[in-house]
């Protein structure tokens, strides 16, 4: 049969599973005779038509069953190498013919570097024995809408599909890796499945991409850094346990709103949620610090529980959480970094006996803090730990601070009750609040 050019032989007969979305599931049967493919809806068992150039879209005419989301190939073979495809030792290393639509020669072991980038491709057929997808193999592919991997592809290399108007694709148990960029800047891009071969998912794989939902099967040991950086429309996202390690800002401006993490995970890199839109968050028992800005800036931030593993909580890492009004610090916590309640809606907080020192800024202008008791254990305040808290009121200092620096309770206008030791009496840290300190 001659497509576009191209003289092929439709795949041989065969079966495999093709999952279309989470209700439709098809059986695809490929035929010699004609450009068509049978369908099978795995819901109400109607058997019908599909173009192979048009399976992104399904719709079951007895059920109305319609998907945009493909999640596993046929299996096919075609014709030895045709003249618009050059293969070198079983990779293709490019394409010279002008079709938009391309049957990839079944010689093919492999889809080298930039073979279709930029291109104006808008279908292509991977046949079975291709392991690898290449870096920018379909990088900037505006027109390509969606792709099926068959099941020997291994390996997605950085920016193959990146920049590309891709809707969906269909990646195979078997896939091990998700390279760097594989996938970032994919706008059309929706929903995708990750098998259990999967077990890294590279830094910025999927970033600002347009993806809705994303399933991660039991498998994946680490989420890589901005992995998911700027997926506005992802709302929610469960992790499976076999997940050690979620990189930095992984999941940094995401559209994440309560995100489910395993009791495995042992790491959560530094901002990998800062300015998600995140609203409460467990922290897995096993984590034993809140790494720098892990949670910055998530202005819808109410609800944070943290397990008594937690020993420090690093700079910034909770600073302009607006609309957090409490929480409650374990007393395993011996450090908290410089800013890191920063601007925070805190009405209340409670500082472990294990906290040596305040740092700098650490609750600097949270406006909604009323009063602060400050435990016996606690040596040092940095400067403008309390500055511009300005609700709050009373200040009970123990003997165990030996220093104060001198702006740590400056503009805090209501502090009507001050409770220290006679020590700090002519201390600069107190200047405007000694009509109100009761020195003891």
């Amino acid at each position: 049969m001659h497509v576009n050019g191209l003289s092929q032989d439709l795949p041989v007969a065969s079966a495999q599973n093709l999952a279309l979305g989470p209700c439709c599931r098809i059986k695809m049967l490929f035929e010699r005779e004609a450009m068509l493919m049978k369908a099978k809806c795995y819901k109400c068992g109607t058997v019908f038509d599909v173009d192979p150039w048009e399976y992104t879209s399904v719709l079951c005419w007895n059920c109305g069953e319609e998907s945009d989301s493909a999640q596993a190939i046929n299996e096919f073979e075609v014709k030895p190498q045709s003249d618009d495809f050059i293969i070198d030792d079983g990779m293709l290393t490019a394409y010279i013919g002008d079709s938009r639509k391309v049957l990839i020669p079944s010689g093919a072991s492999g889809i080298g570097a930039n073979v279709f980038r930029e291109s104006e491709l808008n279908a292509v057929v991977i046949p079975n024995g291709v392991a690898s997808i290449g870096f920018y193999a379909f990088s900037g592919c505006k027109n390509l809408r969606g792709i099926v991997l068959p099941s020997s592809v291994k390996t997605i290399e950085a920016y193959a599909f990146s920049h590309s108007g891709i809707q969906n694709i269909a990646i195979q148990d078997g896939v091990t890796s998700i390279g760097e960029f594989a996938f970032s800047n994919c706008s059309e891009l929706r929903d995708i499945v990750l098998p259990s071969s999967v077990k890294t998912i590279g830094a910025c794989a999927f970033s600002n991409s347009g993806i809705r939902s994303i399933l991660i099967q039991e498998g994946v040991a680490s989420i890589g850094d901005y992995a998911f950086l700027s997926c506005s429309d992802l709302r929610e996202i469960v992790l499976p346990s076999s997940v050690k390690t979620i990189g930095a800002c992984a999941f940094s401006n995401s559209g994440i709103q309560k995100p489910v993490l395993p009791s495995s995970a042992k790491t959560i890199g530094d901002s990998a949620f800062s300015g998600s839109s995140i609203q409460s968050v467990v922290i897995p028992k096993g984590i034993s610090e809140i790494s720098a800005g892990a949670f910055s800036v998530c202005f819808n931030l109410e609800c944070v529980i943290m397990p008594d593993s937690v020993i420090s909580i690093e700079d910034d890492a909770f600073q302009y959480c607006t609309s957090l009004k409490t929480i409650i610090i374990p007393q395993t916590v011996t450090s908290i970094g410089i800013n890191a309640f920063k601007k925070c809606g805190l009405e209340s907080i409670d500082i472990p006996a294990s906290v040596k020192d305040i740092s700098i800024g650490c609750f600097f202008e949270c406006k909604s803090l009323r009063s602060i008791v400050i435990p016996d254990g606690v040596e040092s305040i940095g400067d403008m730990a309390f500055q511009a808290c300005d609700s709050l009121r009373n200040i009970v200092i123990p003997n165990s601070v030996t220093s104060i620096s001198e702006d740590a309770f400056s503009d805090c206008r209501l502090v009507s009750r001050v409770i220290a030791p006679e020590k700090f009496c002519d201390d600069p840290a107190f200047v405007n609040l000694k009509d109100v300190a009761t020195w003891v």
